[in-house]
């Protein structure tokens, strides 16, 4: 092959380039040997100002050789080359070598083409398993985002986490943006620590997997904060469901907010370490995220020891929180083992491949966290201010015995009245005039009863108080079986009332929320869920 430069009236522009050049037209197989790019440039210039450039790129193949002559010597070149030759117009103020540059790196960003593992220089090479398909170094933050809509092993990763990370923005601006009538304040700050972490989370592995192949620099800084991002998911992760989980517990929630935040903290250290990113560290990597994510097992435990298995399951939603770490462990199982593509090296080159998967994960995982999350917050609502709910788990309470005296007191004389006022039904009306007592007895009855109200509501009646005080009043009527009693039980054919009976129900019933149910709409309701429903319905009236 002979040198382009033959001909007098031009002259040559070269620019030496050594491995791992951190610019796009760096030759990064050249393994160690400095490689040169010849330009050669018209000297003569046509009538509107353009000078014609001929611009030549020189690529080795992945052989190395002891001795490289270069194309401007005019000797047989030793090394077997890869020549792509064009010609580009430039105005003639940039006829300069920096205008010669930007051509040619106007040239390289137009033609790349993904290249094999072995040809990327050392800094892009994380998977061998990954055998084709990759990006080459790009110059320019332009460039990397552009290659967003080509085809390469880094699409996948790209554009899961992209849509996700759209995604959680829509989800949290459409929840931080409902009325405080539905959703309070605070509630809305603990989601939006939430919404935070998964949306830090998602848009910097989306920013770090685009412009990793920008160089060296750019890729560790990326890849530190991509690490960072999901430490913040896994602390969001955390926050709410402490926050629920022990709404009314105040010293643990403090305790293990502050463990979540310090080993947050620390792990966010360890990501910042230059060395963290690199691969072999991968499974440590895994394991430190993985050990985050079991720290939630101590705050489990305390409330299964406290609260009971039926809690940690109905109210602490475990079951969602289950599934979310099953989730997460997989993912990282399967990018610290790289499992597919360790099996099968080439087979997932560009889909399916261990860390699309790990993202795909990742994402069902955070969803489902957020469902969770959820269902906790609206069952915490459901039960009212913490007065009423450590009233439903008395050992939280220290009761003065005046105040348990006067309550089991109430609860006595409420029951003897309602079983005398039954039977003073059932007799003759001069048994009925005898026992007139019975009814001149029912303002301090009231009394009592208004008393225990008082005393378990301190603010506004919630449905599920409703529900346990309709529960409360049936069981005490001595006609029904509790065992047979449900919130969904017939009053005739499963609980055996007749009309006289499920009329005494109503009049119980309206005596303990202190309004009257009319006639028409009593004749309606078949089933304590019917009468639960009527009050519910009716908060202008027992609020």
């Amino acid at each position: 092959m002979k040198s382009p430069i033959t001909e007098a009236g031009k002259r040559i522009y070269s620019c030496k380039f050594s491995r791992g050049h951190r610019r796009a037209f760096s030759v990064p197989n050249a393994n160690g040997d400095r490689t040169r790019i010849s330009v050669v440039e018209e000297n003569d210039l046509p009538e509107n100002q353009l000078q014609k450039n001929r611009v030549a790129r020189f690529q080795p193949y992945v052989q190395k050789q002891k001795t490289v002559t270069y194309i401007s010597s005019g000797l047989p070149v030793v090394v077997p080359m890869k020549i792509n030759e064009e010609e580009i117009d430039l105005p003639n103020e940039e006829n300069t070598k920096r205008g010669t540059q930007v051509a040619v790196r106007r040239i390289w960003e137009a033609r790349w083409k993904a290249t094999n593992f072995e040809l990327l220089p050392e800094w892009l090479q994380d998977n061998e398993f990954l055998r084709t398909g990759h990006r080459p170094p790009l110059p320019s933050f332009g460039s990397c985002f552009k290659s967003i809509f080509s085809l390469h092993t880094e699409t996948g990763n790209i554009w899961t986490h992209m849509y996700g990370c759209v995604a959680f923005i829509g989800a949290a601006t459409w929840f931080l943006t409902r009325p405080s009538t539905v959703v309070q304040l605070e509630d809305k700050i603990v989601f939006g620590i939430y919404f935070v972490g998964a949306v830090a989370c998602l848009g910097l592995s989306f920013a770090f997997h685009t412009v990793q192949c920008h160089s060296v620099e750019v890729g560790k800084l990326f890849s530190k904060l991509d690490y960072t991002g999901i430490t913040l998911l896994i602390v969001g992760s955390f926050i709410p469901w402490i926050y629920y989980g022990f709404y009314c517990r105040l010293v643990p929630m403090i305790v293990y907010l502050t463990m979540i935040s310090v080993l947050g903290i620390a792990a966010i250290i360890v990501s910042l370490w230059d060395k963290f990113a690199q691969p072999h560290y991968r499974p440590l990597r895994a394991a430190i995220f993985i050990a985050m994510g079991l720290s939630s097992v101590v705050p489990a435990l305390d409330i299964l020891i406290t609260d009971g298995i039926s809690y940690l399951l109905n109210e602490a939603s475990l079951f969602w929180f289950i599934l979310m770490g099953i989730l997460y462990i997989t993912g990282a199982v399967l990018y610290a083992t790289r499992t597919p593509e360790k099996c099968f090296p080439g087979r997932f080159d560009l889909w399916l491949q261990s860390h699309q998967l790990f993202h795909m994960l990742v994402i069902a995982a955070a969803l489902v966290h957020f469902y969770g999350v959820s269902k906790t917050a609206v069952k915490r609502m459901e039960h009212g201010s913490c007065a009423e709910q450590l009233l439903e788990q008395p050992r939280y309470l220290k009761f003065d015995f005046t105040e348990f005296e006067v309550m089991l007191r109430a609860l006595v004389v409420r029951g003897g009245l309602r079983s005398a006022a039954v039977a003073a039904c059932k007799v003759p009306v001069v048994m009925a005039r005898e026992t007139s007592i019975i009814f001149t007895g029912y303002p301090q009855q009231n009394k009592f009863s208004l008393d225990q109200v008082r005393f378990a509501a301190h603010v506004h009646l919630t449905m599920k108080a409703v529900e346990q005080r309709i529960m409360l009043v049936l069981s005490l009527y001595d006609k029904i079986d509790p065992k047979k009693l449900t919130l969904d039980s017939d009053f005739t054919k499963d609980l055996g009332l007749d009309s006289l009976d499920f009329v005494e129900v109503i009049l119980a019933i309206e005596d303990e929320f202190r309004f009257e149910i009319p006639d028409g709409d009593s004749d309606n309701m078949k089933t304590p869920r019917d009468i639960y429903q009527y009050i519910c319905d009716r908060k202008d009236v027992y609020e």
